[in-house]
């Protein structure tokens, strides 16, 4: 998974693509990537072990342009590579986010039930759940107005921008207690409740239990397996660079 900030050819085993500041990319394993560019460029990136079993799978395209999420991406991507080594779980678990914004931003419009502004409120929600996010910020980053934003939410989901934030906020946090043993009081600052009382009040009134109940006894022991997994050498392909176009 690539988020690039600067124009360039690739090439992917041999195919040829062109990408641009502001373009996302995804790299299937095994494949060679080489990129031929002029003077300093910079991208993120992501390598990501994918669980094992079978699950649905989307198709999408090798390089695209993110559009208006990018600079959020960006900062959120640029924020996973600073937490890799101190905080390795809210870094991998934002690198998830990402990716799943990512792909709902390449699908086409027509292969989902709706608009691609929707899509894109959508997955700029995912990264700023930690913010303290309106509608009107969400309409500004956006472009549109704030009416319109209210709009599409009320059209294609039946609820409102502030409600959609706040089940997203909850869905995040059962995730973070169920797969993770990441202390309460960080996820709920990692969501936007960063106020304990009002996280665990928000945690009741939804699921029905405290935040400690909704964590799994076994967790501990899972992530460990999980870690043990993950510090082995993983195969791959190779990324080679040229500053030259001239190849």
């Amino acid at each position: 998974m690539h988020l690039y900030a600067y124009a360039a050819t690739v090439l992917m085993d041999g195919i040829r693509m062109e990408i641009q500041p502001g373009f996302a990319g995804f790299t299937p394993p095994g494949v060679t990537m080489q990129y031929r560019f002029r003077g300093e460029s910079t991208h993120f990136f992501a390598h990501l072990l994918w669980p094992e079993g079978t699950a649905p799978t989307v198709q999408v395209p090798f390089v695209f342009p993110v559009g208006p999420s990018f600079p959020e991406l960006w900062k959120q991507l640029e924020a996973c590579v600073s937490w890799r080594e101190s905080q390795p779980l809210r870094a991998d678990v934002r690198a998830w986010d990402v990716l799943g914004s990512l792909v709902a931003l390449a699908q086409p419009e027509s292969a989902t039930s709706y608009p691609i502004a929707l899509t894109q409120a959508m997955a700029l929600i995912d990264t700023r759940l930690a913010d303290s996010l309106s509608p009107a910020d969400i309409a500004q980053s956006l472009g549109m107005s704030r009416a319109h934003l209210a709009r599409l939410f009320r059209t294609h989901l039946g609820r409102t921008v502030i409600q959609t934030v706040r089940e997203k906020r909850l869905e995040r946090a059962r995730y973070l207690l169920q797969t993770s043993d990441i202390p309460v009081k960080q996820i709920a600052s990692s969501i936007g409740m960063p106020d304990l009382q009002v996280f665990n009040k928000a945690v009741r009134l939804t699921f029905g239990v405290s935040p400690r109940a909704l964590r799994r006894p076994d967790i501990r022991s899972e992530i460990k397996e999980r870690q043990r997994v993950l510090g082995q050498p993983l195969e791959r392909g190779a990324e080679q660079f040229d500053d030259s176009l001239g190849i």
